[in-house]
């Protein structure tokens, strides 16, 4: 039994019920739905938000995990992949559907993957003014 759920459904956190309230209800009276069916298309494009989002994480990670030489993270993600592909209702293998792979660029470019470069708090000892060693 999941730990959250919104309208009888498991979602990924509390904090996304609000959402979902606010986009049935639009969807309801906007759309002029009945109330289940627009809880339903909500739920079903939440699922699908999910899904892509922890896709592109997956695939992030198992990229990350390939160049790190860690091949059991590679194959947890690899194994999460594939599930939420097929969740997506695509094939476990070929080319990754541009849904996720267009997520992943939107991350990686707002710096959230794993393979972006971040500096370090420490890099900031370097611009103190001090000279480097000339070891």
């Amino acid at each position: 039994m999941a730990k959250h759920e919104w309208a009888g459904r498991p979602i990924a956190d509390a904090k996304h019920a609000l959402d979902l309230d606010r986009v049935a209800a639009l969807k309801e009276f906007q759309e002029k739905l009945p109330r289940h069916e627009a809880e339903e298309l909500t739920y079903r494009d939440y699922a699908k938000r999910m899904a892509t989002e922890a896709a592109s994480h997956h695939l992030s990670g198992m990229k990350a995990a390939v160049s790190a030489g860690d091949r059991e993270v590679a194959r947890k993600h690899a194994l999460m992949y594939q599930e939420n592909i097929a969740k997506l209702g695509h094939s476990k293998v070929g080319p990754v559907p541009p849904e996720v792979e267009a997520h992943r660029k939107k991350e990686m470019e707002a710096g959230k993957s794993p393979l972006h470069f971040r500096a370090h708090k420490g890099d900031l000892l370097l611009l103190d003014g001090d000279k480097p060693s000339k070891k």
